[in-house]
């Protein structure tokens, strides 16, 4: 699965929106199934996404940017690895 998001402040004069639907109309092309890409625009809902999908052995990659965005994920990881 892949999760795609935006980057508050990194959009370089794009639309909210349009670097993931760039990167997903790219990894459609590449041969990625479509039903396994997933769009969430919010840096911490993104994170959420991907460790939801998760299964057993899976890696999960968390690119956070914002700092802000970066403490709730740590803090969300941290809630987890206590249950």
């Amino acid at each position: 699965r892949i999760v795609l998001k935006d980057i508050a402040g990194m959009l370089r004069g794009r639309a909210v929106g349009e670097v993931p639907a760039i990167l997903r109309d790219a990894l459609i092309a590449a041969g990625f199934e479509e039903a396994r890409i997933v769009e969430r625009l919010d840096e911490v809902d993104a994170a959420c996404a991907a460790i939801e999908s998760a299964q057993a052995g899976d890696v999960v990659v968390l690119p956070i940017h914002a700092r802000a965005s970066r403490a709730a994920v740590v803090a969300l990881l941290d809630g987890l690895s206590r249950h």
